[in-house]
């Protein structure tokens, strides 16, 4: 193991056996896989990877420009949601699965052991491939989030880029409103493309 990544192995997980909690997400990986290399030598000891592949879903699948960027993204929904304590309430999630920048996945499916469960899948519909466009490892219900104890704490991974998630709702990165508008129950209009720049 890397040694900075085994000096934050050991700090955190001490964090977590102690009683903590933590999300692990990305950057979103441009780095034609560097970055998710080096996330995978801190998962592997935990039981967990994630793969090199990007989500999608041809059933729902909703393209928008990114502007001023001018990168396009895809975003897919799914409602396959294991009811649990921790996803209580949660009807379903929009992904957003990846943009057209050169080796840019935003959302990764992961591989995970028994000691983790996994709480959101992709549909039926979607599918993981590879940065090449061949077929990835999952033809239908893609694992995207899974959970796990570990000592009196937990941990979550979801390999989506971070951004997406703590960024406003209204902003250009989430097609000014429209994702976070669309109701948790709605999938997403099949290959809708949107330009934010109107």
């Amino acid at each position: 193991m890397n040694p900075k990544i085994q000096q934050s192995f050991a700090a955190i997980t001490q964090y977590v056996q102690a009683g903590g909690a933590i999300f692990i997400a990305h950057g979103g990986d441009q780095e034609m896989g560097k970055g998710i290399a080096a996330q995978n030598e801190f998962l592997r000891p935990l039981g967990a990877s994630v793969l090199l592949e990007m989500v999608d879903d041809s059933d729902s699948s909703h393209i928008y420009s990114a502007n001023p960027s001018a990168v396009y993204h895809r975003v897919f929904h799914t409602s396959q949601v294991l009811t649990l304590p921790v996803s209580s309430g949660v009807l379903g999630l929009n992904n957003v699965s990846y943009g057209a920048a050169a080796g840019s996945t935003l959302q990764n499916p992961i591989r995970v052991g028994p000691d983790w469960t996994v709480v959101v899948r992709g549909e039926q519909s979607a599918f993981s491939k590879q940065l090449s466009g061949a077929a990835g490892t999952y033809a239908q219900f893609p694992p995207l989030v899974a959970i796990r104890p570990y000592g009196a704490g937990r941990m979550a991974l979801w390999p989506i880029n971070a951004g997406f998630i703590y960024l406003d709702g209204y902003h250009y990165a989430l097609d000014n409103g429209v994702i976070m508008n669309k109701s948790s129950t709605e999938r997403l209009p099949a290959a809708k493309r949107c330009s934010t720049t109107s």
